[in-house]
């Protein structure tokens, strides 16, 4: 198997995305605030709105991990508003065959990266408490809990909480 390369979704890589995030939404459905049945019904104007740099949020960098040319993971960073102080990490997701080859952490770092360059404060994002794997991952890149214990969704028993990195100011 070859290297992981994670490079960034262009607008008509909507199809892509919209395929990889219904994947995530059915293989890991108490990893997200969403649910397939809720995107599942998205138009595909709202899809290419997902992947463009300027689709509705101030910005946002929009990820996909590949092996040879396949994709098996996304991520993305967003800054809401302009002025924030906060990134954030959404749909962070690989594939199972392809876990355990470092596709999480490079999307993570290159999020990571891109929101030092943007000049926020911190990254936030949510985790599911279950998902082990994936707070190791986030403390092992410098991610702590804040807040309180939340339920994911209104319908679900899993509990969330949110994480924050801090980003060196200069």
């Amino acid at each position: 198997m070859g290297r992981v390369l994670i490079r960034q979704l262009a607008k008509d890589d909507w199809e892509l995305y919209k395929n990889l995030r219904l994947r995530s939404l059915q293989e890991s459905p108490e990893a997200f605030g969403s649910t397939y049945e809720r995107e599942s019904e998205f138009t595909d104007e709202r899809w290419r709105d997902r992947v463009d740099a300027n689709g509705g949020v101030h910005q946002t960098l929009p990820l996909v991990a590949e092996i040879d040319e396949q994709a098996i993971g996304i991520a993305s960073g967003v800054v809401h508003f302009a002025g924030d102080n906060s990134a954030y990490v959404y749909q962070m997701w690989v594939a199972p065959e392809s876990r355990g080859q470092g596709a999480a952490r490079l999307l993570l770092d290159r999020i990571i990266s891109w929101a030092s360059l943007v000049g926020v404060d911190n990254l936030n994002l949510g985790v599911n408490l279950s998902n082990s794997e994936a707070i190791k991952l986030y403390q092992s890149a410098g991610f702590t809990f804040f807040g309180e214990q939340e339920p994911m969704r209104p319908d679900s028993s899993s509990l969330t909480q949110s994480m924050t990195h801090q980003l060196s100011t200069g």
